[in-house]
């Protein structure tokens, strides 16, 4: 993995971040992928969100660890 960006806020609570997998996920034998998913947090409920969007070997993250606030 390739750590492309990465930003950290609110006293760390909250990250935003871009990898790109090429090498690692090349060498396992797995090709690109398009695909969008998020843990299923819900507001009130849980405590931490997690989305992720992944566009051919690169992922983009954005992760809230106070999302219940």
């Amino acid at each position: 993995m390739k750590t492309i960006f990465e930003k950290w806020w609110d006293k760390g609570n909250k990250c935003f971040s871009v990898a790109n997998y090429k090498e690692s996920w090349s060498k396992n034998g797995n090709g690109r992928v398009l695909k969008f998913f998020t843990n299923g947090a819900i507001k009130g409920k849980h405590s931490c969100l997690d989305v992720h969007l992944i566009i051919g070997y690169v992922i983009i993250n954005y992760t809230n660890f106070s999302y219940s606030r």
